[in-house]
């Protein structure tokens, strides 16, 4: 089950921005772990994250795709150094 709604999350993700395989599952693996746009994530793709409307669609595409709900819950890892992908941006 797991592996299908991955799928699905990767493919709607690939509707909403252009990336690599491994970039749709950090963003995956994130999300789903967070509940949230962390703020790693959002240093680590500025392309895609800088924009509240597109982090909204990024969001609700995953947490669909997972039939999860939205935690408000602060818990920014701003301690971990990031390299930013530059190279990830909507489409």
């Amino acid at each position: 089950m797991y592996l299908r709604r991955y799928d699905i999350a990767v493919s709607c993700l690939k509707e909403i921005i252009e990336g690599r395989d491994e970039d749709y599952a950090t963003i995956i693996r994130s999300l789903v772990m967070n509940l949230k746009v962390s703020a790693k994530l959002r240093k680590t793709y500025p392309g895609v994250f800088s924009d509240e409307v597109l982090v909204k669609r990024v969001e609700r595409a995953v947490f669909k795709a997972f039939e999860l709900l939205h935690d408000d819950d602060d818990d920014d890892d701003d301690d971990d150094e990031v390299v930013p992908r530059l190279d990830v941006v909507a489409r």
